[in-house]
């Protein structure tokens, strides 16, 4: 049950603190909520405690997300990490996933969004954490139970062509959200461009052509 699981939330934004720890405790009744105001904070409790997701600012003044990530992972590889910016810059998606994060949003994601995403890391019980041990044609590279629902949602869009903003239309989304998403989708399944992801997913049967 979701409610007895454990989440840490790291940032150094008093505000945003609060307003993610209700949200969370409000939308997913989760009673164990940890807050801590920098990275390092965090590294030392997946030192001592299990917690079963973070969610971290990427910038903090003195341990910042990217590198409290890189910790937690080797610390408590069953966690699931998810890092947060209020700015889309370029390469941030793609360097949380390289160091370990499992997810990244912007904090301008709608709450129903953000509340969706995080229930999923906790009732999937973050099946997988890191891509960078997978060999791309090891089968297990492709399987579909990495990417979040809403990923599978994109993918299948990405596979009938439809552009960022049909897709951000037709899920009532941001065209930055989708970028984002399809950001991780491309590094989850170790692929460098959108035509590689629709050839992976119909090669191995993540979707199928109408």
């Amino acid at each position: 049950m979701i409610e007895h699981s454990t989440v840490v939330v790291v940032d150094d934004d008093p505000i945003v603190r609060q307003a993610l720890t209700s949200l969370i405790s409000r939308g997913l009744g989760v009673e164990h909520i940890l807050s801590f105001t920098d990275g390092s904070e965090a590294v030392e409790f997946s030192r001592l405690h299990h917690a079963d997701v973070y969610i971290m600012d990427v910038r903090m003044n003195h341990t910042d997300g990217f590198v409290a990530t890189s910790h937690i992972r080797r610390n408590s590889p069953d966690s699931a990490i998810i890092l947060m910016s209020s700015v889309e810059a370029d390469g941030v998606s793609f360097t949380a996933q390289s160091v370990g994060a499992d997810h990244f949003l912007l904090k301008t994601t709608p709450a129903p969004e953000m509340t969706a995403i995080i229930r999923q890391f906790l009732e999937r019980g973050h099946s997988d954490h890191s891509t960078a041990d997978h060999n791309p044609s090891d089968p297990e590279a492709t399987d579909p139970t990495k990417l979040t629902h809403r990923e599978l949602e994109i993918l299948k869009l990405l596979c009938q062509a439809r552009s960022n903003h049909e897709i951000a239309q037709e899920l009532s989304i941001s065209e930055a959200t989708v970028k984002i998403h399809v950001s991780s989708i491309m590094t989850k399944l170790h692929c460098n461009s959108r035509l590689q992801v629709v050839i992976t997913a119909l090669k191995h049967g993540i979707c199928k052509l109408d």
